[in-house]
């Protein structure tokens, strides 16, 4: 994204650290209203084999240190007041976490906190729904479903205002299911039909519907990003954002998700918005939402906010994200 020619105003960076990729979001607040100035992913598999070994693994740790270096010495250009980094499900208790944290402390001058997945869910809320983005939304005070779908755990929160009255967090994302169930590319039918299994087992015992009832309901991450490109032809996040609001169904995910099933997974790509190191684990993403549309019985409003965008409005307000 290139610099915008605006009035300057205070700026805050957020680094998000998932178990896919590394997002740095940048904005600016002035007069009231904030700007994202800068939005930026790189893929870099931090938990990459992790399920299995309970490690990180060096390769992995190397190439997240370098992108992280990278990350903050671009926001430090921007000339922010402030950056905070957040690492999510991907780095929770796995065995060699700590010490990366002290070498992204050391080498990329960056003190990274791990969050609990009810501070993931109430910070991606925030984000989805924060009226100093969406001016145009002031006193329309709709309760609101915020799903965020990441790569080892689901956030789903429900409220008014900004601030979600409850949030759930599932341990089950889209890597997760991938690494268990996806062992040919493109993948075979029985390893997709466990799949959709596990998902329908999952939901049935760890979500109620009833309890996440509301007006409406916004999607964040890259794999609903992905969704939104394939449906609407568009390829970057710049095109998404003019065809907003953009509204996922159940059957539409349904029909994306068993069209990517039949391709391999270069063919599936679409630039910004499918990148190489998202295509392969975007065919298990895609039916892991199609489960939670079909569970929850909801449209899915597609939202470009993120999990930095709510770490980076903390910072402005001047709290902690962690």
């Amino acid at each position: 994204m290139s610099r915008p020619h605006r009035e300057r105003g205070r700026r805050f960076a957020a680094v998000d650290l998932g178990s896919n990729g590394l997002k740095l979001t940048i904005i600016q607040e002035a007069g009231g209203v904030v700007h994202r100035l800068h939005e930026s992913e790189v893929i870099t598999r931090i938990a990459e084999g992790a399920a299995a070994s309970g490690q990180l693994s060096a390769p992995a740790v190397e190439r997240t240190l370098e992108a992280l270096s990278e990350r903050v010495q671009l926001a430090e250009g921007w000339g922010v007041e402030a950056i905070a980094g957040v690492a999510t499900a991907g780095l929770r208790g796995v065995g060699g976490a700590d010490r990366f944290f002290r070498r992204a402390a050391q080498e990329a001058k960056l003190r990274l906190s791990v969050i609990s997945g009810d501070t993931e869910a109430a910070l991606s809320f925030r984000a989805a729904t924060d009226l100093r983005l969406q001016p145009s939304l002031r006193g329309k005070n709709k309760e609101t479903l915020v799903i965020d779908v990441g790569g080892r755990s689901t956030e789903l929160a429900r409220g008014r205002g900004s601030v979600p009255g409850r949030v759930q967090s599932l341990a089950l994302g889209g890597i997760t299911l991938f690494e268990r169930f996806v062992r040919d590319d493109p993948p075979c039918s029985d390893g997709l039909d466990a799949l959709d299994a596990e998902v329908r087992s999952f939901l049935r015992r760890e979500v109620d519907p009833e309890a996440f009832a509301a007006e409406r309901a916004l999607g964040l991450s890259g794999t609903v990003l992905a969704l939104a490109g394939e449906a609407s032809g568009v390829s970057t996040l710049a095109e998404l954002r003019t065809a907003q609001p953009w509204v996922l169904t159940p059957r539409t995910v349904r029909d994306i998700a068993e069209k990517w099933a039949g391709m391999p997974s270069h063919a599936r790509t679409r630039g910004e918005l499918l990148p190489a190191g998202r295509s392969d684990v975007v065919v298990a993403g895609s039916r892991w939402v199609w489960g939670l549309m079909t569970h929850l019985q909801r449209d899915l409003e597609v939202s470009t906010a993120s999990l930095g965008l709510g770490v980076a409005l903390t910072l402005l307000d001047g709290a902690s994200p962690a």
